[in-house]
């Protein structure tokens, strides 16, 4: 897998318009193909998402169809990812040889390695998510997605103010600021903000940073952004809540066990933002080998090497190191192709908790039908589909962003009725929708936390709900909202249930109300629709 660049010296060469040349460079590259794929690594067996065969319990097929694209050579060679987490133990013998010592950028490097709190222990986190994408092929341990890309690792510190760390919006932002940007496939973010229940505005140097590498980053293309939904610890979550999943350009992935059903609860999330499923296990589980990937070796007295992996952390890398094979195989899709890429091919898993409903039709196919899942957005990732789809992908033509206001103030009701806002949109010039983000201006939220439990839908004109929050009447509040930050008065809120619909001109309609007489939004000020598409 190298690229080669061949200068041809002579007078008889042809150029492309049938002049005579004095010289003609020729640039291909060469893929090894190995259809004999002769694996060593001995923990491979046990990495279930990779090749389910029905181990551990497990759905056969269950997986992230890797195998394939191996055979056509694509690992990964000359990609770079950036990997958002705490520091990676470089040291580690599974990551050492694809993690260049000068790919190290630490932000709290002078954090003790062993101490008494759990949010920085040890460096397990940031390390497992480093194996699954890019565990070397080499004899060793497990085998990494993208297994000869090269890793650059961010040691990102969450907020602290009892440090005078950065808090982790900073040093996110100077993560993706810097010069290498211009070459990063991907960025991993196996993090979240906060709790899954309580919503916070992403910081404005934080979206610039994020605008920045979309549009600039892999030569021109854009790197990519793959964060995890969330891993909320009971049923009480929604990703909508989560600012880095509200983001038009991010991937945002949920949880999908290894028997094909999705975790709405102990390491997954649900919610109208996600775009992927991918494999990973419970979180907290006691089951031996749910999710193995690489742990830090010998440090604090631990045994280190390998352990058990969970949640939302570890099917984000999943995703990540798909794309970057992705990205190998066909270096000229921008972020909006993959993305698009991914989700048309993505694998509809039959399980009864997961319900799928129409959002539009397929770019590749207009014949055929999108569907989407707030439980698993478009389905369980697939690679090799994903390799197949981008054979005969025609690139999509230029982006267009659209914004549609309405002004009037609407006071919400306070009791269980139903409060409605329309807007009305003519004349739009596009017909194929890739994201809506609906913005509401409130009145600023004044107390510590600002209770909140309400449903909020947005109904397109064709009639399709977009249901952001939902209080389903039980304990567990699942889908519901609950809490704001203190002084919010702005919301942003990614849909991605519209993927593909032409139905732009018509009615919109906002609808919203409240559970019973809590403390909650009493005024939307005005609102907005973002639609983005071509």
């Amino acid at each position: 897998n190298s690229d080669y660049s061949i200068k041809v010296d002579g007078t008889k060469l042809k150029g492309e318009n049938g002049e005579t040349v004095e010289s003609k460079t020729l640039s291909f590259s060469t893929v090894e193909n190995n259809n004999a794929l002769n694996i060593k690594d001995p923990f491979y067996k046990d990495q279930w998402y990779l090749k389910n065969t029905g181990q551990f319990g497990g759905k056969a097929g269950i997986d992230i169809n890797v195998e394939p694209v191996w055979q056509q050579g694509y690992t990964g060679r000359g990609m770079f990812i950036g990997v958002l987490d705490e520091p990676i133990q470089r040291s580690h013998p599974d990551l050492r040889d694809n993690l260049p010592i000068t790919n190290v950028i630490d932000y709290y490097s002078d954090v003790p390695l062993c101490h008494a709190t759990d949010r920085e222990k040890d460096r397990e986190h940031g390390t497992g998510v480093a194996g699954i994408i890019a565990a070397k092929d080499n004899n060793i341990g497990i085998l990494g997605i993208a297994h000869q890309s090269t890793l650059y690792s961010y040691g990102i510190i969450e907020q602290d103010e009892s440090t005078n760390k950065e808090p982790m919006e900073n040093s996110l932002a100077l993560a993706l600021q810097r010069s290498e940007s211009s070459k990063i496939a991907v960025y991993n973010g196996s993090i979240g903000k906060g709790s899954e229940h309580v919503y916070g505005n992403i910081p404005i140097s934080l979206k610039n940073a994020m605008d920045q590498v979309t549009q600039s980053g892999f030569y021109g293309k854009g790197s990519y952004l793959v964060f995890a939904a969330g891993n909320n610890a009971a049923k009480l979550g929604n990703s909508s809540n989560n600012f880095f999943t509200n983001y038009h350009a991010v991937i945002a992935v949920n949880n999908i066990q290894k028997n094909g059903e999705p975790r709405l609860s102990f390491g997954g999330i649900p919610g109208i933002n996600l775009w992927l499923g991918a494999p990973s296990a419970v979180a907290l589980s006691s089951v031996s080998k749910d999710l193995i990937s690489t742990d830090p070796v010998g440090i604090c007295g631990k045994p280190g090497n390998y352990s058990d992996f969970a949640a939302t952390s570890g099917a984000t890398p999943m995703v990540t190191g798909v794309i970057a094979l992705l990205r190998q195989a066909y270096p000229s899709l921008s972020w909006r192709d993959v993305k698009l890429i991914l989700a048309e091919s993505a694998k509809k898993i039959t399980h009864s908790s997961i319900i799928y409903s129409r959002s539009g039709r397929m770019y590749s196919n207009p014949s055929k039908e999108q569907k989407y899942s707030r439980q698993t957005g478009f389905g369980l990732v697939d690679a090799d589909a994903a390799l197949n789809l981008a054979k005969s992908w025609t690139l999509l033509p230029p982006i267009k962003t659209r914004t549609y206001e309405q002004n009037t103030a609407m006071n919400t009701p306070t009791t269980r009725i139903w409060g409605t806002s329309d807007l009305n949109v003519s004349s739009s010039d596009i017909s194929f929708i890739e994201s809506v983000t609906l913005e509401m201006d409130i009145d600023k939220s004044k107390e510590e936390v600002y209770f909140v439990q309400r449903d909020l839908i947005l109904v397109d004109p064709a009639g399709r709900e977009s249901i952001f929050f939902e209080w389903d009447g039980t304990s567990g509040a699942l889908f519901s909202m609950s809490y704001l930050e203190k002084d919010v008065n702005h919301l942003s809120l990614l849909s991605n249930v519209f993927l593909g619909s032409d139905k732009i001109n018509g009615k919109w309609q906002l609808k919203i109300r409240q559970k019973a007489d809590e403390r909650a939004i009493t005024k939307i000020k005005s609102w907005r629709l973002i639609i983005r598409g071509h």
